[in-house]
């Protein structure tokens, strides 16, 4: 029986390239809804919905893939110190959003 994860699918390792193309696209698109919430008084209402529920879906779909790869892999090993330090790399960049 297989007793190790097979996380190719998601990625390949925190070296992966997919994996910084996407973070860098989520610390864009956090970027970008910041942007977008500064200027909401000026913006029309129905636009700025529609463009805040868009950025909110790209972060959130970057986040559920970038910290399920992460925290897969920090329960596969608890010692694992990559996985540790991606999820607090993880944490500080989805925190900026507070």
């Amino acid at each position: 029986m297989n007793e190790v994860w097979n996380l190719d699918p998601l990625y390949k390792g925190f070296d992966d390239p997919a994996f910084e193309k996407d973070l860098t696209e989520a610390k864009a698109a956090i970027a970008q809804f910041k942007a977008h919430v500064e200027n909401l008084a000026a913006a029309d209402p129905k636009e700025a919905l529609i463009r805040g529920i868009q950025l909110q879906e790209t972060i959130s779909t970057a986040a559920e893939k970038l910290g399920l790869y992460a925290s897969l892999r920090q329960s596969a090993d608890t010692r694992d110190p990559d996985a540790a330090s991606q999820m607090g790399r993880l944490m500080a960049v989805y925190s900026s959003m507070a």
